[in-house]
């Protein structure tokens, strides 16, 4: 019979795994508006429908709840288990680390990028300002 702490880290898995995809997603739709995107994101995507994640685009309000939920999940976790529950599946944390050391810089790089994309659109804002006074 599988372990609540199992069960729990499982669900945080899989819910890090959705978060992935959806930042996938994202990243995709904002890097193909400028012909930038690389080949390393479309291999996650197939790599994520061929484990059967669903690849529907979710709102933000629904990435924000599930970004809650999982941070909820983890609190839980560390808070209702003991060290030892934990030890005994130390493979599913250390998975759950490295979807969570995904996710950081997925979400660092996609940052970056849209910063950029709005320093680019204010300056070409400012350059058309620039032809309107004239």
């Amino acid at each position: 019979m599988p372990s609540k702490v199992k069960n729990s880290l499982e669900a945080i898995i899989k819910m890090s795994r959705q978060l992935l995809s959806q930042l996938d997603i994202q990243i995709e739709q904002s890097e193909s508006t400028d012909g930038e995107y690389l080949t390393d994101n479309k291999q996650t995507l197939v790599a994520n429908v061929s484990m059967g994640m669903v690849q529907s685009q979710l709102t933000n309000e629904q990435l924000l709840g599930l970004v809650n939920e999982r941070q909820s999940f983890i609190a839980t976790l560390f808070e209702e288990h003991t060290q030892d529950q934990l030890t005994a599946q130390l493979a599913l944390i250390n998975e759950m680390v490295l979807l969570d050391e995904q996710l950081t810089l997925k979400s660092k790089s996609h940052k970056q990028s849209l910063a950029t994309k709005v320093l680019k659109l204010k300056k070409s804002q400012k350059v058309s300002n620039l032809y309107k006074k004239y």
